[in-house]
């Protein structure tokens, strides 16, 4: 490795630990309601779990009358299909294009590519196993490992 690519790790590296510390004071002061080094475990390790095991299991969870699945009434397949074609174009015309300029780059872009593409299908099945939750009194609506929404109806 060349001396300007192990110059950008080390800064990377500090940046992230940097952002962790500033994270963890949040906790500690009571601002983040979570340890957010084990949430951000926790949404990976559910993130890879949905992409790897949870797509060809059928659905154990039967739909209620008080559940609603966002995916079958929205175009969100479509976009999800666009997103992940792509990044796999990208994935290949940057690779051919960085193999021959920075054989390093290359590879370490290739494998944040095919882990950007686990992230979306993991997401993907996430939300589509993933219902929108109507109770009695409150509302529960979590779509994918980005948002979720939870509120009273009173």
């Amino acid at each position: 490795m060349d001396r300007q690519l192990l110059i950008s790790i080390v800064i990377v590296i500090i940046l992230f630990e940097s952002l962790f510390i500033y994270l963890f004071l949040m906790y500690k002061k009571g601002n983040i309601d979570q340890n957010p080094i084990f949430l951000l475990f926790k949404k990976e390790w559910n993130i890879l779990y949905h992409a790897f095991f949870k797509w060809r299991i059928k659905k154990r969870m039967v739909i209620q009358n008080d559940s609603y699945l966002f995916h079958k009434n929205s175009n969100y397949f479509y976009l999800f299909l666009a997103l992940i074609h792509e990044q796999i174009i990208e994935t290949i015309v940057f690779h051919i294009y960085l193999k021959k300029e920075e054989p390093n780059i290359a590879l370490i872009m290739l494998v944040l590519h095919i882990y950007s593409v686990i992230y979306m299908l993991g997401d993907y099945n996430l939300m589509r196993n993933t219902p929108f939750r109507i109770t009695k009194d409150k509302v529960r609506m979590k779509i994918g490992a980005r948002r979720s929404l939870y509120f009273n109806l009173s």
